[in-house]
C-alpha cells in the first residue's frame, strides 16, 4: 500500500466500466440526470471542471463525474474535503471513483500528470448555504483553483448543476440561528467566531421527503459550459485583483450554465411521473 498521499493519488487506476456503472446507478436512477453541453467535453487539452455545491450536497459531485464518464469514458479526479475521507464506506466509494483530498500539492501533481480535475470551490461554506442562497455561488475570496489552472495551462470548464438545491428544504439555517436564542448564545459565548466563523458556517437543519433525511428525487440538469482559456493571466498569478477578475469570468459562465439547467427543469416539470411529483411535494 502506498503511504504517501501524492503517490497514492497517482497510483489510482480507473475501475472497470461494470464497477463504475454499479457505483453510479443509484444516483442516476434517483435523480434522473439530463446532461447538456456534452460537446464541450471533447477537447485536446486537460481541464479543471468547476461546479456548484448544493446544501448538504454530494449528488452534484457524483453526477458531474458521471456525465463526463458517460460521454468520454474517462473519470476526472474530484477534490474532496478531508471530512469526507474520514467516513468509512463513503470514503471507500470516493477513493474508488478517483477522489483525492483537496490539497494543493496533490492537485498540482495530478495536473502535471495530465489528469482532468473536478473542484467545487465553495467548500463547506457553500454546503452550509442558507435558503436565500439557493443556486448562488458562495466562494468568498477563494482564487486558488483559478491560480492553479492558469499556472498549469489548464482550461476551466464550468459545470452547472440544477436540481441539487431542491432536494432538501431548510428547517433552520445560519440566518435563523443568528436571530434565535441558541444562536445569540453561541455568538455571545465566542464559539461562533472560532468554530463557526462568526455563525457563517453553522450547518443548516434540512428535511427531504416529508420530514425525513431522504433527498427528494428531483430531476437534475447538468450543463457543461465551453472551456475557458485564461492564458492571458499567465504572468499575473501573483496579482490578487487579476485572479479575482479571472474568477469572475468563470463565475459568470457557471451561473449561466446553472440558469440554463434551471430553465430546462421548468420545462420538464409538467412531464414528471405522478410518483416523482408526489415524492417531491410530500410533507
Amino acid at each position: 500500500m502506498v503511504a504517501d498521499p501524492v503517490q497514492r493519488a497517482l497510483a489510482w487506476s480507473q475501475p472497470a466500466d461494470s464497477l463504475l456503472d454499479l457505483a453510479f446507478a443509484p444516483w442516476v436512477r434517483w435523480f434522473s440526470p439530463t446532461y447538456h453541453g456534452t460537446e464541450n467535453l471533447r477537447q485536446d487539452r486537460p481541464t479543471l471542471y468547476v461546479a456548484n455545491h448544493a446544501v448538504w450536497g454530494t449528488a452534484e459531485v457524483l453526477l458531474s463525474l458521471h456525465g463526463v464518464y458517460q460521454t468520454s469514458g474517462s473519470m476526472p479526479r474530484s477534490l474532496a474535503d478531508r471530512l469526507h475521507m474520514r467516513i468509512p464506506g463513503w470514503r471507500d466509494l470516493l477513493t474508488t471513483l478517483g477522489s483525492v483530498v483537496g490539497d494543493r500539492e496533490i492537485t498540482r501533481t495530478l495536473m502535471r500528470n495530465g489528469h482532468d480535475v473536478l473542484v467545487l470551490p465553495g467548500g463547506q461554506r457553500e454546503v452550509f448555504k442558507t435558503r436565500s442562497e439557493r443556486y448562488r455561488l458562495v466562494w468568498k475570496h477563494r482564487t486558488g483553483f483559478v491560480r492553479l489552472a492558469v499556472e498549469e495551462g489548464y482550461t476551466i470548464t464550468p459545470v452547472g448543476v440544477a436540481g441539487a438545491d431542491d432536494v432538501f428544504d431548510h428547517i433552520l439555517d445560519a440566518d435563523d440561528y443568528r436571530v434565535g436564542p441558541v444562536g445569540r448564545t453561541i455568538v455571545r459565548a465566542g464559539v461562533a467566531a472560532g468554530v463557526f466563523r462568526n455563525a457563517d458556517e453553522l450547518p443548516p437543519i434540512v428535511r427531504g421527503i416529508g420530514w425525513s433525511p431522504i433527498p427528494k428525487p428531483q430531476p437534475f440538469h447538468v450543463t457543461y459550459g465551453a472551456p475557458i482559456d485564461l492564458s492571458e493571466y499567465r504572468d499575473r498569478t501573483d496579482d490578487p485583483e487579476a485572479l479575482l477578475q479571472a474568477r469572475a469570468i468563470v463565475a459568470d459562465s457557471l451561473e449561466s450554465a446553472i440558469a440554463y439547467g434551471l430553465e430546462r427543469r421548468r420545462e420538464q416539470s409538467p412531464c414528471l411521473s405522478p410518483l416523482r411529483r408526489w415524492l417531491n411535494s410530500a410533507m
